[in-house]
């Protein structure tokens, strides 16, 4: 039997930097519904589609409603519960030759009160964005019919899928075995979905290399929560109280990673960025001798890397715009600022994990973290403010005339003294995300503070 359900009351779905993310109170269920209805009419029959989430509270929900859209279509399709895994290793899972497609249902670094979607294809990558059209469109055309939903049977972890977690783990701890560092490694989980896996990497280490877990007490509303890599400064504290030679952090699913010094100093994002590029140059790793970086980063990280003999290549925001352009090129190594870093085209999206143990592999047990990490080359002065806004916006043409006359204006006057301005929307947030670079420290900040009064 059919039935038609009007949930105009919620508000439309929007398409984000990285998958569908909004407040859980704004997702309705019969719009998650008709997604996994149209998701499982673009399967092919009787395939195998396996679905993870993080620690929220509400992604028991979620996966619920999506298993119930894709079962409502009576196509043959497998569900299969990955259960609660990061994000790097469900879209390894999905590379498996017998699955079809996976999604990792997450608001990654956001608080608990957001959740999402990541949908990967049957190769690991996330989905193209004429896919994620057609889920969104789906999910808000009310008129769509749908089917009863029906109690959900899942599958349970298939050897399939648990065969590509253990390999994943496995090729994690054989790096980690390779790492020569020595001392105390204080981790935060971000009480998120590294949780479980970090604890089993890290169980069994080789002597003179200890960690200790922290945030790793999930309990579906603190992810998130004043930890993890959006909220450096608990690490930071924890480091600056003594006895741990290196502060490693992940965020909510896992695909972002932060670093900080043995002084309780956070290492900037490019600094990595360029620390392992480096590093897999000299081991002859680096494939195509090439990096992606995205425009967030610092300029002066290109001079730096061209200087080693790496070239570099700018592409928009966004892990996905990353690997598109690596996969383009045929290299393998890229990343954000932020802390995606994807270190393998295998895997469709940042590895937080992976990335973490590949610095811990590479640092010398005779100095300093700070020296190795945190003295590359000299940064250009840069500033970057995110600013709160009431509501999301798709463009900077949703900001009044006289907002974009300023910002136009701001944006000329640092051009004229070599340097950039790069303003955006966020993609997940009701942020406005500006970064200002020139030689002048000062002369940054008034731009920013210009701009910012605008809000």
């Amino acid at each position: 039997m059919l039935q038609r359900v009007q949930d105009t009351h919620y508000p439309p779905l929007t398409s984000g930097t990285d998958g569908f993310r909004e407040r859980v109170e704004n997702f309705s269920p019969q719009g998650i519904r008709r997604m996994g209805q149209n998701l499982a009419q673009r399967l092919p029959t009787n395939s195998t589609y396996v679905i993870a989430r993080d620690t929220r509270e509400s992604g028991v929900d979620f996966q619920r409603y999506l298993e119930e859209g894709i079962n409502a279509t009576n196509r043959g399709i497998k569900v299969e519960d990955v259960g609660v895994v990061p994000t790097p290793l469900l879209s390894y899972i999905t590379t498996h030759p017998r699955i079809q497609g996976g999604v990792m249902i997450t608001a990654s670094h956001n608080p608990s009160h957001d959740n999402g979607f990541k949908f990967f294809d049957e190769q690991g990558r996330k989905i193209s964005k004429e896919d994620e059209t057609q889920l969104r469109d789906a999910y808000n055309n009310s008129n769509i019919h749908t089917f009863n939903h029906k109690k959900v049977s899942v599958s349970p972890l298939h050897p399939y899928s648990q065969e590509s977690k253990e390999k994943y783990i496995s090729q994690i701890k054989s790096l980690l075995e390779q790492s020569q560092f020595q001392g105390k490694v204080a981790v935060d989980c971000a009480n998120g979905a590294t949780v479980d896996v970090v604890r089993d990497i890290f169980k069994h280490t080789k002597r003179g290399l200890e960690f200790e877990l922290f945030a790793n007490t999930p309990n579906g509303h603190n992810i998130n929560e004043n930890c993890g890599v959006t909220s450096p400064q608990f690490l930071e504290q924890i480091l600056r109280r003594g006895g741990y030679q290196l502060g490693i952090s992940f965020d909510g699913d896992g695909d972002r990673v932060g670093f900080v010094d043995e002084r309780g100093q956070r290492i900037d994002g490019d600094f990595v960025l360029g620390y392992l590029a480096t590093k897999l140059h000299e081991e002859g790793k680096l494939q195509g001798r090439g990096v992606v970086v995205t425009q967030y980063s610092n300029l002066a990280l290109d001079e730096y890397l061209q200087e080693q003999g790496i070239e570099v290549q700018r592409v928009e925001n966004g892990d996905k715009a990353v690997m598109a352009k690596l996969r383009a090129n045929n290299w393998s190594f890229g990343g954000e600022h932020s802390g995606h870093i994807i270190l393998d085209t295998q895997i469709g999206s940042g590895d937080g994990i992976r990335a973490g143990v590949e610095v811990l592999r590479h640092l010398s047990p005779k100095n300093l973290v700070s020296e190795q990490l945190n003295n590359l080359y000299v940064p250009n002065p840069q500033i970057q403010k995110n600013i709160q806004l009431e509501t999301r916006i798709s463009s900077l043409k949703d900001l009044s005339q006289e907002t974009q006359g300023i910002i136009q204006q701001a944006t000329k006057e640092v051009e004229e003294v070599g340097g950039r301005v790069l303003i955006r929307p966020s993609g997940t947030e009701p942020k406005l995300r500006v970064l200002v670079e020139s030689p002048n420290l000062v002369f940054n900040k008034e731009i920013v503070q210009r701009i910012n009064k605008q809000f």
